[in-house]
């Protein structure tokens, strides 16, 4: 459920009344504010904090996987003539591109189409390069 924290707010809302209400008022056992307070702020703190880390997480760019692939730069195995094989990130791929690489040369890829990367040759694609 996406909530960013009103959940952990509502949480933190029922500690603090459920410590004041667990204890009768006539009881020589009684809870003190000195004592559910810093909890109550301290769990809420918490989970506050992992609640931003965990959107941050989730807001970041795959950097593994088939969507980790665009834009990764890596070495013709073979010669692409338009198919051929590629090494990126240490793995070998099936690649195709629109115009034929050199076995050694450096790659770039564009995208994916299932297991097959679609790729141009990194050297084009550099800007100040001739």
């Amino acid at each position: 459920m996406t909530s960013y924290g009103i959940l952990s707010v509502g949480g933190a809302a029922s500690l603090f009344a459920g410590s004041l209400l667990f204890f009768d008022r006539e009881s020589p056992y009684r809870l003190s504010l000195s004592v559910i307070l810093p909890a109550v702020l301290g769990l809420t703190a918490f989970f506050l904090f992992a609640v931003a880390m965990a959107t941050r997480a989730q807001r970041r760019p795959a950097i593994s996987g088939r969507e980790g692939m665009i834009g990764a730069l890596g070495t013709a195995v073979t010669d692409l003539e338009p198919e051929g094989r590629i090494d990126v990130h240490g793995e070998y791929w099936r690649a195709r591109s629109a115009r034929p690489i050199r076995a050694g040369a450096r790659v770039r890829v564009i995208q994916t189409e299932g297991l097959t990367a679609m790729v141009e040759s990194a050297e084009e694609t550099v800007p100040g390069r001739s």
